[in-house]
Parts: structure tokens; C-alpha cells; sequence
């Protein structure tokens, strides 16, 4: 007898965790989620917040550092000058006597190597061009065939991109939200 009750309770609590799961994972329970927007300008990765960006505005205008780059992707404050040191994500990249040269959109020149931050790409063209631009990827209306009663999201994408006249060429995509 107590058999039997343990068996229906088991069976009850596994009939309640598989609907909630099932509604859980529905399309209806899927919401769009608010970009995680996050910097690692003091060394290690914080949630953005207002509290954050006025105490980083404040150590900027305090130790007169140069804000190199303010945002890429979701990062903020990625590439900062602090002193004679240049830091990407609150860690030192180059000191001053090394070579780097901020190309923009998130690449760099250092030591005649081309990076996509902290990613490396190719050898630094020694008397080439180089240009860094971005290109726009974003979906933001519905396609046709989207499936009915589904919520849509519109995703934030671009693409930055670097060309270079030695034929070195890279694309990374960069999500916003």
C-alpha cells in the first residue's frame, strides 16, 4: 500500500516536471532577452550599469586616461590608455615601447601583427594600406517565411571588417544585443 502512494507520487511529480518543462521550452515561455551588456575596464567582468559607467567616467577624468575605444559588440571599454600601458578588457597589451596602432572597429596593429581584439589575424602590410569598416547585418524585420504564433526578436549584428592590400582580409561578426 505505502508502495503504491510512493509509485503515484513519483509519477505525479514526473507528470508536473514534464509540463512544466514542456511549457518552459514552448514557444510562447521564449522571450527576448535584454542584451548583456558588460566591461572588464577594472580587470575583471562586470555587468554594465549606471553605478559602473560613472565610476569608470570617473577614474578616466581622475588619471586623465584616453578612452581608446568606448564600445564593440557588447563590451564597453574595451581598448584603454593608462599611462604608457594600453589595456584591452582591464589587461596590459602594449607598453610604450611597443609598436601598436589602434586601426578601429575593434583592430589593432601590434608589433606589426594584425589582431581583432586579443584575436589573431595576419601579418601588419609593411608599406600597404590597411582599412577597418563595418558593415550592418542586423535583422530587424520579420522574414515572410517566419513561422505563425512564433515571437520574433529582432537580433542587433554587424559585421567589422579589415582589408588590407597584401590580400590579408577578415570578417568577424559582432552581436549587439
Amino acid at each position: 500500500m505505502i508502495f503504491l502512494r510512493v509509485m503515484k507520487t513519483m509519477k505525479m511529480k514526473n507528470w508536473i516536471a514534464t509540463v512544466c518543462f514542456g511549457v518552459l521550452s514552448s514557444q510562447s515561455a521564449f522571450a527576448c532577452t535584454p542584451p548583456l551588456m558588460e566591461s572588464a575596464y577594472f580587470g575583471s567582468t562586470e555587468m554594465m550599469s549606471e553605478e559602473l559607467t560613472a565610476r569608470i567616467r570617473e577614474d578616466v577624468r581622475k588619471n586623465h586616461y584616453t578612452v581608446i575605444e568606448y564600445r564593440v559588440g557588447s563590451s564597453y571599454f574595451p581598448l584603454v590608455k593608462k599611462g604608457d600601458t594600453v589595456y584591452l578588457n582591464g589587461k596590459p597589451l602594449a607598453k610604450k615601447e611597443d609598436s601598436f596602432w589602434y586601426l578601429g572597429h575593434g583592430f589593432y596593429q601590434f608589433n606589426h601583427e594584425v589582431f581583432f581584439m586579443d584575436e589573431h589575424i595576419g601579418a601588419y602590410p609593411t608599406d600597404g594600406t590597411v582599412i577597418a569598416y563595418e558593415e550592418d547585418r542586423s535583422a530587424t524585420k520579420k522574414p515572410d517565411t517566419w513561422p505563425a504564433n512564433s515571437m520574433w526578436c529582432s537580433i542587433s549584428v554587424h559585421a567589422n571588417k579589415l582589408e588590407a592590400s597584401n590580400g590579408l582580409r577578415f570578417e568577424k561578426l559582432v552581436y549587439d544585443n
